[in-house]
């Protein structure tokens, strides 16, 4: 059945069918419907009679809006708080990202990262010259290296074996 669009699902119309003449005869019985009316009451007794054997829409535990902030991001199908989704996602409800997203309906920018922690690992990254070209890199890496041997100078012949174990 199209969501939005009202339209018959076919696949099961054939189980509703008999349901929906007997309803629908019944009513017209008792009550003066034009034609055009007729096709309205049809699909609006078939709409209702469908939607007995599905679950409620699920409701989130928060609003959409308030579900990602800058220090956390809230799960919308049980409320858990924390920073980032991916994992208690899978862990919790057995979902991916993208399935996540489908359920919700949410738009693929929506963030199941928190901001402050994207930008905490980003920095992270940087540090450790992540993400850098190789030359960058092996400069930064260079520099670290120097700086983790010169302290090794100043020891004396015997201590400097231990040191480098």
């Amino acid at each position: 059945m199209g969501e939005n669009t009202g339209n018959v699902d076919n696949a099961t119309m054939p189980a509703l069918e008999p349901f929906v003449a007997e309803i629908v005869s019944s009513y017209v019985r008792n009550n003066h419907v034009t034609p055009a009316e007729l096709a309205i009451v049809i699909n609006t007794v078939y709409q209702s009679l469908a939607a007995l054997g599905r679950p409620p829409a699920p409701t989130p535990s928060v609003p959409i809006s308030r579900s990602a902030t800058r220090k956390h991001v809230v799960c919308l199908d049980c409320g858990w708080r924390g920073q980032t989704l991916n994992r208690h996602l899978q862990a919790r409800h057995g979902l991916t990202e993208n399935e996540y997203r489908a359920r919700w309906t949410l738009p693929s920018t929506h963030r199941l990262t928190a901001t402050a922690y994207s930008e905490k690992r980003s920095a992270w990254g940087k540090q450790l010259s992540l993400g850098r070209s190789n030359e960058a890199a092996d400069e930064v890496r260079a520099d670290t290296a120097q700086q983790a041997t010169e302290p090794l100078s100043d020891l004396g012949p015997e201590n400097r074996a231990r040191a480098a174990d």
